[in-house]
């Protein structure tokens, strides 16, 4: 057999067996590539570091936690320097501020139109999330809002699930479209309604309205493993004390 026939067949017989290799090789079931995250999600991991300001009806009362009935006329920030909370954050070097504008108590730090338990109602009068906004724009900050799911004052948290949705939706448009770009919105609260299947529908007295714009950043829950967390969007888990993601919240 002529040496160029033979090696003309060798390499024919080579090349059918890594076909069939190949052929193997791509029958058999592959690995799904890992999770990665949004180029929202990268931004907001990019930020790094940033302040966390618990701040409210509280603070002028000396508690960490109160139920939604101390009075308002307390709060009284005579002294209130936002440009200052901003400096320090920029000075250590942070990128972002995180303000609660409503704890658990349900007292809001803007003046809501859905609620009078809130600034409107105090003789400060004034917007505090409006002047940290302005601050933090000012000094180049990101801002970003907790917002506590459970509220002690209003009343339909504990007698109409569907309505007190709705008063969520309604505060949570004031503080996404009043304020600018918001890249963190931060939950918290939600375990009181954890050990429930869910509102049911038939016993609300409450129409749905439309969808509520979200902050093009992340929604962050309070309480690890986030079982509970609404499925649209993507979630980074934190504790009171940390903050850490796990690898199946993106």
């Amino acid at each position: 057999m002529p040496s160029n026939r033979r090696q003309f067949l060798q390499s024919s017989v080579g090349l059918a067996a890594l076909s069939a290799a190949e052929r193997r090789a791509f029958s058999q079931p592959q690995p799904k590539p890992a999770a990665q995250p949004t180029p929202e999600q990268r931004a907001w991991m990019e930020l790094q570091f940033g302040m966390f300001i618990h701040f409210g009806i509280n603070t002028y009362y000396d508690v960490e936690w109160s139920d939604g009935t101390l009075d308002p006329a307390k709060f009284n920030p005579t002294q209130l320097d936002t440009d200052q909370w901003c400096r320090v954050a920029k000075a250590a070097g942070m990128k972002y501020i995180v303000l609660t504008t409503k704890h658990h108590d349900g007292f809001c730090l803007w003046p809501s139109k859905h609620t009078a338990y809130s600034v409107k109602s105090t003789p400060y009068r004034g917007d505090l999330v409006g002047e940290l906004v302005k601050s933090a724009r000012k000094h180049g900050l990101a801002v970003g809002f907790y917002y506590s799911l459970w509220d002690r004052h209003e009343k339909s948290h504990d007698t109409d699930e569907w309505a007190y949705v709705e008063f969520m939706k309604k505060q949570l448009h004031e503080l996404l479209t009043g304020y600018g770009e918001v890249v963190e919105l931060w939950f918290d609260g939600f375990w009181k309604k954890q050990r429930v299947a869910g509102p049911k529908k038939a016993k609300s007295t409450a129409k749905p309205s439309g969808k509520t714009r979200g902050p093009n950043g992340m929604r962050r829950s309070s309480r690890p493993g986030g079982r509970k967390a609404p499925t649209a969007g993507r979630w980074t888990i934190s504790t009171s004390t940390s903050s850490h993601c796990s690898p199946a919240a993106w």
